[in-house]
This record gives structure tokens, sequence and C-alpha cells, in this order.
């Protein structure tokens, strides 16, 4: 609401479809439905650890997701198990549309993932697109939770766009 607050942009994966067009919203409420459709059934019925499980197979790509990851991630991730309703109960829709987006004037990067979920790559796109000046970076061999699956490499790209910055 107040972009004059910020000096620059790094986004890693934004999941807000408002830039998509009519074309990609029907791409992305079709990917969005396959990842969250199960997650908010389990959540309808009260099984929040085994939603997490769903919502991190999603991320992650493939079923058995959750299940391979360091048991220390999956307990961390567990953890939040209860925050679930709530962050699938948002009704705040901040104002994404490409028209807003190009009002930005500030350093953006879009950061993803080469093997990320549709949802994830449509709206990096849409909002890459959208934003003048906009740098894109495309993470080899990383999908969605680049995040923690490779946190030094993380680390080691926000670090080097933070420091090009004024």
């Amino acid at each position: 609401m107040a972009p004059e607050q910020f000096i620059s942009l790094y986004l890693v994966e934004p999941g807000c479809p408002g830039a998509l067009d009519e074309q990609g919203i029907a791409a992305f409420m079709t990917d969005a439905g396959a990842m969250f459709g199960p997650v908010f059934g389990q959540v309808a019925e009260g099984l929040l650890q085994e939603a997490v499980a769903t919502l991190i197979d999603g991320s992650g790509g493939y079923a058995g997701y959750f299940a391979a990851q360091p048991l220390k991630w999956q307990q961390a991730q567990l953890a939040e198990a209860d925050s679930l309703p709530k962050q699938l109960s948002q009704s705040e829709r901040p104002d994404w549309s490409p028209q807003r987006l190009a009002m930005l004037n500030i350093p953006t990067c879009i950061v993803q993932g080469a093997d990320t979920r549709a949802l994830f790559a449509l709206v990096c796109e849409a909002i890459g697109n959208a934003i003048p000046a906009c740098e894109r970076l495309q993470v080899q061999h990383a999908g969605h939770l680049y995040p923690i699956e490779q946190p030094a490499l993380f680390v080691q790209h926000l670090q080097g766009w933070l420091e090009q910055q004024p």
C-alpha cells in the first residue's frame, strides 16, 4: 500500500495472481486447485498435520517431498500447522494489477526456481513483465522451496542483489 517506504524489492516466487490476464488466471487456478484443493479438504476435516504434509508436497513438486525432508524441517513445518486455517481463509486482496505494478519505480528482482510449479511461474512472469526494469533471476535445479533447500545459495543471491542497491 505504500511503495514509497521501500527502496528495493526482492520477490521470491510470489503467489498472488493479481497481475495475471484471463488466460493466466485460468492456468493459475487449475494448478492452484491441484495443489491446494486437497489441503482445504484436510483442513476442513481438522487433519492439520496431514494438510501440512500435502501442502509441502505440493510446494516441493511431488508426493513424498515432505517425508523426504530432514526431520527438523518436518518438525518446524508441523509446528505451524495451527496457522493453516487462517492462512487459507485470508480475505485481503492486495492490488497486484499490471497497472499498479507499472507504477513501481524501485529496483526489483523476481526470483524463480527453474523447476517450480506452474502457478508460481505464471505469477513471476506476469509481475516481471509489469514492473519496469525488473530484473529476473531463474535458479537452475530449484523449485518453490529453494530458499530452504539451498539456503547458502539463496543468501548468496540475496546478498548479491543487496550489494547492487544504492
